[in-house]
Parts: C-alpha cells; sequence; structure tokens
C-alpha cells in the first residue's frame, strides 16, 4: 500500500514538473504589440479616473459619488 502512494505521489510530481517546465513565448511577442497595450490601458484607466472626478463632483446622488470615488480609487491602483 505504501509502494502505491509512493508512485501516485511521484507522478503528481512528474506531472507538476512537467507542467512548470519553461514555456515562454516571449520571443513570439513584438516590443511594439506590448508598449502599444501599455500606453492603451493607461490611457483607459485616465479616462475612468476623470469620469469618476466628474461622477464626484457632477453627481447628484450620494450613490453616483460613492461610485464615481470607487473608480477613482482602482483606477488609480491600476495605474
Amino acid at each position: 500500500m505504501k509502494t502505491l502512494k509512493f508512485i501516485g505521489l511521484m507522478m503528481i510530481a512528474a506531472c507538476t514538473f512537467q507542467a512548470c517546465e519553461k514555456d515562454d513565448n516571449q520571443d513570439d511577442i513584438d516590443k511594439g504589440e506590448e508598449a502599444e497595450f501599455v500606453t492603451k490601458a493607461s490611457a483607459s484607466n485616465q479616462f475612468e479616473i476623470q469620469a469618476g472626478q466628474l461622477a464626484v463632483t457632477k453627481g447628484m446622488s450620494a450613490q453616483v459619488k460613492a461610485y464615481g470615488a470607487h473608480m477613482i480609487m482602482d483606477h488609480t491602483l491600476a495605474n
């Protein structure tokens, strides 16, 4: 029974190491695409921050103002 458990653990370990094997395709990713993504993500976050500021200053209800503040906080952290 101990042998069966040992074999099972060894199989799990082998599968784990196989799954963790280096498989980075960084060479396939163009650096220009990465820069474009970062630029677009940053611009999107800035838009959300500005929208949140607008909601805080111009919002009519407390819920809208609270949501705006939440947007500002989340997207400032994301930047």
